[in-house]
């Protein structure tokens, strides 16, 4: 009987009501709520191309302090910022989170040595 109530047009809010009322429901279905994708996130930057085999004559400056926040991923680790030399000067390459090749399971930061007469850089590696 709705069905043909329905197509006959008869149907207004006020029909609605007497049908709702007389047990007859009316179920309306709400849409799908939207899938919103966020995109990856940008890849880590690689370090600027250190100047080769440099002593520098002075130490770096303090490291910076990085919050890396949680892992993106259960099977990151972070890589802590280092300065490198370019242009006669210090500069932070930002920390960023790695994926360690098979077999190795952390990063052992490198840093600035001092070997006779001046600060040489030694890069990280990944460790067992």
């Amino acid at each position: 009987m709705l069905k043909q109530i329905a197509r006959r047009g008869l149907i207004g809010g006020v029909g609605l009501g007497l049908l709702s009322a007389m047990g007859c429901g009316v179920v309306v279905y709400a849409p799908p709520p939207a899938v919103v994708i966020a995109p990856a996130p940008p890849p880590p930057e690689p370090a600027p191309p250190p100047d080769a085999s440099v002593e520098v004559d002075g130490p770096p400056p303090a490291p910076v302090y990085e919050d890396p926040g949680p892992p993106p991923a259960p099977d990151v680790v972070w890589i802590q910022g280092d300065y490198v030399w370019i242009g006669g000067r210090y500069v932070w390459h930002r920390g960023y989170w790695g994926h360690p090749p098979y077999g190795y399971h952390h990063w052992v930061a490198g840093g600035w040595v001092y070997r006779g007469h001046g600060y040489v850089r030694v890069g990280g590696h990944w460790g067992r």
